[in-house]
This record gives C-alpha cells, structure tokens and sequence, in this order.
C-alpha cells in the first residue's frame, strides 16, 4: 500500500472516531442499553422512581432531598398499617390473658388451659404477618435477581465499550455469578429455615417442657456471622481485582492514545484526541447508568426493609408488655417470631448490599483509575 492509500485510510479513521465522539455526546442518539434496564424494573420501583423524576438517563442527578423525604414518609405511611394492626391484636391477647389469669380461682388446670389458647391465638396471628412478611421478601429477591441480570450485563458492556475490558469482565463474571449463588442460598436454605424455626417456636410455646426456644436465637447469631463473613470475603475479593484490573485497562488505554498519537501520521493526535472524547463521554454514561442501579435497587428495597423492621418493632414492644402484664409463655413466642423476623431483614440487607457495594466499588475503582 502507498503513503496516499495509507493517509486516506488513516483519515477516514480519525474521522470515525470523531463522528462516533460526537454522537456519543448526543443524549438523544443512543441509550447504550439503558431502556432495557428501565423495563427490567418491578412495576413499583418503576412507580417510586417516576414519582422521584430518576431515570437511567439523569441517573438519578435531577434527584431532590425534599422527594426523598416525601417517598420515604409515604412509605413509612404506607408500612405502618398492618405493623400496627398486628400489635393491636397481640396485645389484646396479652390483656385478655392476664386478665383471665389474675380472675381464675388458683386452678392451675384452669391457667394452663387459658394460656395455651392464648398462645394459639396469638401464634395465628404472628404466623399470618410472617407469612406475608416472608412472600414479599422473596417477591424482592426475585425482582432483585431478575433487574439485575439486565443491569449488570448492560453496564458491563458500557465498561467495555470506555476501554475498562478487564473491569468489565470482572464486574460481569464475579458479581453475576454471586448475586445468583447468593439468591439461591436465600431462597432454598435461610427463607425455609426461618419458617422452621416459626413451628418449631409454636411448639415449645404450647409444651413448656420442650426447651427449644433458643433456637431462633441462635440461629440469628449463626446466620448474621455467616452472611457478615461472606459479605467481608466477596468485597474484598471484588476490591482487589477491581484493583489489578482498573489498572490494566489504564495501562491499555494508554498504549492504545501513545500509539495512535506516535505512529499515525499527521492525523495521529487526532484520533489520539477522539479516542480520549469517547472514552470520556462512555466514563459520563457508565456512571449515570451506575448510579441509577443503585438508586433504583435501594428504591424497590426501602418498602420491604420499613415494613421489616416495623414488625420487628412490634414483635418487641409486644415482648415487652407480655412481660409487663406477666404472660410469660407468650414472651419466647414473640422474641422467636422476632428473631425470624431479624433473618429475613439480614438476607435482604445482604443481598442488596452485595449487588450495590460491588457496583459502587466498580464505579470507584474504575473511575480513579482512568
């Protein structure tokens, strides 16, 4: 090839770049996959992030504090109803039953009858919300999994196209493999066992001589240390090659614009220029559509983590008046059911944590590094 083939085919080159620089900074142009994670949403993050004006697009900049709080109290509002309910209910079973106590004529006979019928009572009335506690968690993980089998492939690809193909590659690989290991870990093992120990809870309320009611307690200790150590090993692990790999994609990109620069004649810095315009405008894009993820997981999952935690308050503040009026079979019921309780909201702060720390610490790494 002569040197008048060889410019012309360098300068249809640089003029590429600069085209493909030009319509990378056009919103309007392309979205770069990020109308596919909007549908991939649930229909209710998909309502709250309207209500907030966030779309992948803005990522989440137009986002302001006093929406925040808006969404937020309408979801306490929202939560609070059947918490409340809940408790209303328990702690009329916890009266009636001291009452009764403290009018029967000293037959115990008599006191161990009205006491089992009111650990029933009250069992039905905890398992009925735990019931509905438990499905909407696992609705959350099943939306969780499915939102970001769209998300994180879509950013992983806008990785790539920026040049972070290492950073990519990990982020795709890694936390894609995780969040489904961890979803099934979840779903088939700590979700049944919190049922598990809802009967088994049942049981040694009715039966006295069954001591079983440490169960719950301890099977919260077990699983809070299980998912805290697992969570402390995959971020770490995410850290560190988020490390080499950040710097590897750095070190490509920066022989990509030396040799370019170098070693195409007359229109090298051009392109070396182009190169540098793309890679920051797909830097812009990977961070609007980073954020909006985080944003739109922590969104879908503030509903479910006010709702949690408002019956475990109940569960709690119902303990504590069992003991206050002295019904004291009903008092290892309402701290196993609360226990139960407190393993669901720690499955479902780990799994939100893993899909969102990993992202945040992609974001950073491969941004610090570029």
């Amino acid at each position: 090839m002569n040197i008048k083939g060889f410019l012309k085919i360098t300068a249809l080159f640089s003029a590429a770049f600069l085209f493909l620089s030009a319509e990378v900074q056009a919103e309007d142009t392309y979205d770069f996959g990020q109308s596919g994670i909007y549908e991939a949403l649930p229909d209710e993050a998909e309502e709250m992030l309207g209500q907030l004006d966030i779309t992948a697009e803005n990522g989440g900049s137009e986002l302001s504090a006093e929406n925040l709080l808006e969404t937020v109290w309408n979801v306490l509002a929202g939560s609070i109803s059947k918490p409340v309910t809940m408790l209303a209910s328990i702690a009329a079973v916890i009266i009636l039953c001291s009452v009764i106590e403290a009018m029967n004529d000293g037959s115990s006979t008599l006191t161990g009858t009205f006491g089992t019928v009111g650990i029933l009572a009250c069992s039905g009335i905890i398992c009925v919300s735990f019931s509905a506690v438990l499905e909407s968690a696992k609705t959350a993980i099943e939306g969780f999994s499915s939102f970001l089998a769209v998300f994180i492939p879509t950013l992983a690809g806008i990785m790539a196209a920026s040049g972070q193909t290492s950073s990519a590659a990990l982020y795709n690989g890694t936390v894609v493999a995780a969040t489904q290991l961890f979803s099934q870990i979840v779903s088939a093992v700590i979700f049944p066992l919190t049922s598990c120990i809802m009967g088994i809870s049942v049981a040694g309320s009715v039966d006295p001589d069954i001591k079983i009611n440490n169960i719950a307690e301890t099977v919260k200790k077990l699983v809070n240390w299980g998912l805290g150590l697992l969570a402390t090993i995959f971020t770490g692990l995410v850290s560190i090659q988020g490390f080499v790999s950040a710097s590897a994609d750095s070190v490509a990109m920066k022989a990509v614009k030396f040799t370019f620069s170098g070693s195409v004649p007359i229109v090298g810095g051009a392109v070396s220029d182009a190169l540098s315009t793309v890679k920051s405008s797909m830097e812009l894009i990977k961070s609007t559509t980073g954020s909006f993820g985080i944003l739109a997981l922590s969104i879908y999952a503030l509903p479910l983590l006010v709702s949690l935690l408002l019956f475990r308050a109940a569960m709690l503040v119902s303990a504590s008046l069992s003991d206050v009026f002295g019904t004291s079979r009903l008092t290892p019921l309402l701290k196993s059911g609360e226990n139960a309780v407190a393993i669901i909201t720690a499955a479902v702060m780990f799994y939100l944590l893993v899909a969102v720390v990993s992202t945040a610490l992609i974001l950073a790494i491969s941004g610090g590094a570029s």
